[in-house]
C-alpha cells in the first residue's frame, strides 16, 4: 500500500516514479532498517522518512538504475541509526542504553545446531569486557563498518579500530588456551 504522502504529489511523471521507487524497494528498506532497529513499527517510520526526505529535497532517482537499491538501502541505514541516536536517552532497567543492549536476546548465544567451533567462538566472544564484546557484535554480527560502530558508540574511527583490534586479539589468545 503506498503511503500517503506519494498520493499527494502534483506531478504525474513524479508521484508514478516515487510510487515504484516505492513498490520496488520498500520490503528491502524496511528489513534494512528493521535490522538496525529491531521493531516492526520503527522500520517502518524509517523506510517513510526516506521517502519523505526525498520528497522534501525533490531527489531525483531513476529506478532502473542499479545504484538506486544501493542508495536507498544506505538512506534506511542511516534513518535507522537516527532513530537510535535520538532515543539515546531512553534507558532501561539495566542501565545500558537499548541500542547497545547486545545481549543473549540478539540471537548470539550458541544454539543446538552451532558447531563445535562456533559454539567456541560464540562463547569467547560471550567472555570480553562489554565494550569489546559491542565492538565484534556490531563489525562481525551486524555488519557495521568501523565509522559507523564510531557514531553508534560515541567514540572515534580510531578507537572504535583499536576496540576491534584489542578484541581480536583477545580472542585468539582465549582460543589458544582452550586449545590447550
Amino acid at each position: 500500500m503506498l503511503p500517503l504522502f506519494i498520493l499527494t504529489i502534483e506531478d504525474p511523471q513524479k508521484k508514478e516514479v516515487f510510487a515504484e521507487l516505492y513498490e520496488r524497494f520498500e520490503a528491502f528498506m524496511y528489513q534494512v532498517a528493521f535490522s538496525v532497529l529491531q521493531s516492526s513499527s520503527d522500520a517502518e517510520d524509517a523506510v517513510h522518512q526516506v521517502f519523505l526526505k526525498l520528497l522534501k529535497n525533490d531527489v531525483r532517482l531513476d529506478p532502473s538504475d542499479g545504484r538506486v537499491k544501493a542508495y536507498l538501502g544506505v538512506a534506511a541505514k542511516n534513518a535507522a541509526l537516527n532513530m537510535l541516536r535520538h532515543s539515546e536517552s531512553e534507558v532501561p532497567l539495566d542501565g545500558q542504553p537499548a541500542e547497545y543492549a547486545l545481549s543473549d536476546a540478539a540471537g548470539f548465544e550458541p544454539g543446538p545446531e552451532a558447531h563445535d567451533e562456533d559454539r567456541d567462538i560464540q562463547a569467547a566472544i560471550s567472555r570480553l569486557p562489554a565494550e569489546y564484546k559491542e565492538a565484534v557484535l556490531l563489525h562481525y554480527y551486524y555488519g557495521y563498518k568501523v565509522r559507523e560502530i564510531a557514531k553508534i558508540v560515541g567514540i572515534s574511527a580510531a578507537a572504535a579500530q583499536k576496540r576491534l583490534e584489542r578484541a581480536r586479539q583477545m580472542l585468539k589468545e582465549q582460543l589458544k588456551e582452550e586449545e590447550l
